[in-house]
């Protein structure tokens, strides 16, 4: 509290005494303009008598120009500088007036010094010089005004301070006590966590207020707290319940598994050995009797064997496609010019069927992705970039990467065939969906969809760009290693 009164204290103070020192200024400039003012009269009233030499009219004239108290000495001295006639206060002590003129003045001068102020005023009468007037006056008042103004000073700095002391004694036991025991408590609870502690009340209305709304405030505190350890409580028992639902589903999602694996083995065991069976009898019939069957019998043993060959191919896509969502992909930094290069070689035979010219762009740059994975995706898009053209026109395929962002690679496969529509765009990455006729483009509507689902497992995200009769573009996108 005392602190905070001391700059109170010093600017009151600070402010007197300004205004003591503007007083004190004032003062003095008014002497200096009424000294002034008595030897301009001085001046004008004695140039006659320097004219003629009335020592004795100037001697006696001169005790009438000085009525003010505060007029110390007049003095008239001839153009020569010498002393002609003078009168002074008999007060002490007081400097000699000088019996000559150190120095000719010709412009009206002020000295000023702490006990005396000092003004000298040439006496001219139609441009001719014939002597100065001087005149001394005392600052006495001045010194008494400024004492006085000191001891005021004085005496309410003193004021000041005790009334400080005095207000920092009340705020102490009013305001600083209850304030400190009021930190001291929540120190205590913020510490201990206490929340159950009160603080007790005491000080001034606004400290009580504030007491009170702590106390509140801890009483809330303290219920929120009972409240959470009962809902914490409440969700480790349900944790423990969900975390054995867990181990349920867990075990349940196991024997699923257990069971598609079982499922698959089947399919591809029992369900395709009849399909081979129906190929092989479809072979051997038409080698061994079809001179015996006409030109329609044999046409429709090819096709019963064109369809046991594309439900066998569906049925392989169809495991692949399943076999991706269980099995574990591991990521890391693959070479994507490997990659590329792996899967032009699982699909060399059609490509070369077909005749189609491949072009990469290398260097492809790196990935985070699964080889193999990856490997099988762009099989599926190089495959239908072969297959998907138009006959008699020899596929013409462009493998590249390009950076889309600083953190992505994207790997895109270009084709010459015969597009899709902007609309079919969505449709061509699901399961079974077909835009051509399988008699004219083979395929089982499988491919694309094997390829999302690839992508997707290694965190990528795959795309198309394309138009009908325009060829397409099927990127992939994964992160740069």
């Amino acid at each position: 509290m005392v602190a905070l009164l001391t700059p109170t204290i010093l600017v009151v103070v600070v402010a007197v005494g300004l205004m003591a020192s503007f007083d004190a200024d004032v003062l003095r400039r008014h002497l200096v303009d009424t000294t002034e003012t008595t030897a301009r009269v001085v001046a004008d009233y004695s140039s006659a008598d320097l004219a003629f030499g009335s020592r004795a009219e100037s001697q006696a004239e001169l005790s009438r120009f000085v009525q003010d108290a505060r007029m110390l000495a007049v003095a008239l001295y001839d153009a020569r500088g010498d002393l002609f006639s003078s009168w002074a206060r008999d007060v002490a002590p007081q400097p000699a007036l000088e019996k000559r003129l150190s120095r000719a003045v010709e412009r009206p001068a002020v000295h000023q010094t702490p006990a005396a102020i000092e003004v000298w005023m040439p006496v001219v009468q139609d441009e001719e010089h014939f002597g100065t007037a001087y005149v001394r006056a005392s600052t006495a008042e001045i010194v008494v005004r400024q004492r006085a103004h000191l001891a005021t000073l004085l005496l309410l700095g003193l004021l000041l301070a005790g009334l400080g002391v005095l207000v920092a004694f009340v705020a102490q036991r009013v305001v600083s006590q209850p304030i400190l025991r009021l930190s001291a408590a929540a120190e205590h609870i913020a510490l201990h966590r206490d929340y159950a502690a009160r603080i007790p009340s005491g000080g001034t209305r606004e400290i009580r207020t504030l007491t009170a709304s702590l106390n509140g405030m801890l009483a809330a505190i303290e219920q929120h707290q009972r409240e959470r350890d009962a809902a914490v409580a409440e969700a480790g028992r349900h944790a423990d319940n969900l975390e054995l639902r867990v181990r349920e589903r867990t075990a349940d999602l196991e024997a699923s598994n257990r069971e598609l694996e079982a499922f698959s083995y089947s399919v591809s065991h029992d369900l395709r050995a009849p399909l081979r069976a129906i190929q092989g009898f479809s072979r051997l019939l038409l080698e061994e009797h079809g001179r015996r069957l006409d030109d329609e019998g044999r046409d429709f043993v090819r096709r019963m064997a064109a369809a046991a060959e594309r439900m066998d191919r569906l049925i392989l896509d169809l495991l692949e496609y399943g076999r991706l969502g269980k099995k574990a992909t591991e990521i890391e930094a693959i070479d994507l010019d490997a990659v590329v290069d792996d899967a032009v070689r699982h699909v060399g035979d059609l490509l070369a069927e077909r005749r189609a010219d491949v072009r990469i762009e290398h260097p492809l740059g790196r990935a985070r992705g699964h080889h193999a994975t990856l490997v099988q995706a762009l099989v599926n898009l190089l495959s239908n970039a072969a297959k998907f053209v138009q006959e008699g026109v020899d596929p013409v395929v462009r493998v590249v990467a390009t950076r889309p962002q600083p953190t992505l690679v994207r790997l895109a496969v270009n084709d010459n065939g015969i597009g899709i529509a902007r609309e079919h765009h969505d449709r061509v990455f699901q399961l079974f969906e077909r835009l051509h006729d399988s008699s004219r483009y083979a395929g089982t509507g499988v491919g694309l969809a094997i390829v999302k689902r690839a992508v997707e497992r290694m965190g990528g995200r795959v795309g198309l760009e394309s138009e009908t009769g325009q060829g397409a573009t099927f990127w992939i996108e994964l992160p740069v290693a």
